[in-house]
């Protein structure tokens, strides 16, 4: 565990010295926009009666718009939160470190493609003994996406400690001060239409 933290700093003290890849940055925060997206709202998608192929591409342009659009959002507000913590880093560093956490969310992505192909399968299927192996799997890729969720957010965490100059206490209360501002643009981005 120890050496997957260490990994996370390397990353963001050489990512500091990089200039932001902008291609990169937008990939990690559409992984990130699909996870969320879909954790929110996958009673929508299972519901769906449509092919899987069009469902996974929908959910991936959802996941791009929301990603880009949240995440941008969310940097600022860690930004502007930052001057009551008396933080270091620029807009451009939160951007990287917010990018680098969302690295578990490439296996994330695989877990929820697998998910929905796994859901429609046993939905056209009308064999009663899948039923079984449905109870069992789908409450497991569950876990594991709830999993590296935490991955996620630790490794996130411990960029901004980084990016900031700050104490892993005070990361996290910039975290949630930023998320409290977040709040009402979250809102009108996930309300039903």
């Amino acid at each position: 565990m120890s050496q997957i933290v260490d990994n996370s700093n390397i990353s963001i003290e050489e990512a500091l010295q990089e200039n932001v890849r902008w291609g990169k940055t937008i990939w990690f925060f559409t992984l990130q926009g699909v996870f969320a997206y879909f954790t929110l709202k996958q009673d929508y998608f299972l519901a769906l009666k449509i092919d899987l192929p069009p469902l996974i591409i929908s959910l991936i342009v959802i996941g791009f718009l929301y990603g880009c659009v949240s995440n941008f959002i969310m940097c600022y507000f860690v930004k502007l939160t930052g001057k009551f913590f008396n933080t270091e880093g620029s807009y451009k560093n939160i951007l990287k470190a917010f990018s680098l956490a969302y690295l578990p969310h490439l296996y994330t992505v695989a877990l929820i493609v697998l998910y929905l192909t796994i859901a429609h399968f046993f939905e056209s299927s009308i064999i009663q003994e899948n039923m079984i192996a449905l109870i069992v799997i789908m409450p497991v890729l569950k876990i594991a996406i709830g999993i590296l969720a935490i991955w996620t957010l630790v490794r996130l965490v411990k960029n901004l400690t980084v990016v900031q100059n700050i104490t892993v206490g005070r990361a996290i209360l910039n975290f949630l001060a930023a998320s409290v501002l977040y709040v009402p643009i979250y809102y009108l981005l996930v309300m039903e239409w």
